[in-house]
């Protein structure tokens, strides 16, 4: 029963941490989408941001699914969420006291569009390690049914925000320490795994600096 609260504890606490984020992420983008189309009223540019913000999936998808594998996925999920709101912080505050051309959002889309190619595989890869095998369909389930939900509401919130203050506003709410201090202290520890499943046997994780060795009956696997 112990470990049952300590691992659902540590679910969730990501799993709020993420959500924050998402929520935080598409409202902010939905925001600058519309801001860029009263701006420029221009099709084109309509065009252009969404080629922008996920052009940086195709082509960096291939390295982040390597960096997910090779770095340290907590590192991975925090850091690009941090770089991904002071970037959002830096463009709030200069469009608040500068009027910037409105080709400088394709800057932010495109940030933010990396940001989240290396994010969505660390954290994808991060639930397996933290629930136990039984359980992994059903964390998946809500961990899905969370992010379809912040698809859908993030927008709303945006337009609401949008609505209500001028996007230099609109952006600080992409800054999301709280997020970040939710992950940073969620106890979960990814390169310190206890076992790792294979084969359908048990192989015991050690480490050797960087690396990773398995141990199974007595033969040493270098990952």
């Amino acid at each position: 029963m112990r470990e049952i609260k300590k691992w659902k504890s540590k679910f969730l606490v990501v799993a709020l941490g993420q959500a924050i984020s998402l929520l935080g992420s598409h409202g902010v983008q939905f925001a600058l989408i519309w801001w860029l189309a009263e701006k420029t009223s221009s099709p084109l540019m309509l065009g252009i941001s969404g080629l922008v913000a996920y052009l940086p999936m195709t082509l960096f998808s291939p390295i982040a699914g390597i960096a997910a594998d090779r770095i340290n996925r907590k590192f991975i999920c925090i850091f690009s969420d941090m770089a991904m709101g002071m970037a959002a912080m830096i463009y709030a505050v200069l469009l608040y006291f500068f009027d910037l051309p409105v080709w400088t959002v394709f800057i932010m889309l495109c940030v933010r569009g990396i940001g989240s190619t290396f994010q969505q595989p660390a954290i994808q890869s991060v639930i397996p390690q933290l629930v136990p095998e039984n359980q992994l369909i059903k964390t998946n389930g809500w961990m899905q049914l969370m992010n379809a939900g912040s698809f859908f509401l993030g927008p709303v919130i945006g337009a609401s925000l949008y609505a209500a203050f001028p996007m230099s506003v609109v952006l600080m709410s992409d800054f999301r320490p709280d997020a970040d201090f939710i992950n940073n202290n969620a106890g979960w520890s990814v390169d310190e795994q206890s076992c790792r499943r294979g084969g359908g046997r048990k192989y015991m994780v050690f480490h050797r600096g960087a690396q990773h060795a398995c141990a199974d009956s007595g033969r040493t696997v270098l990952l």
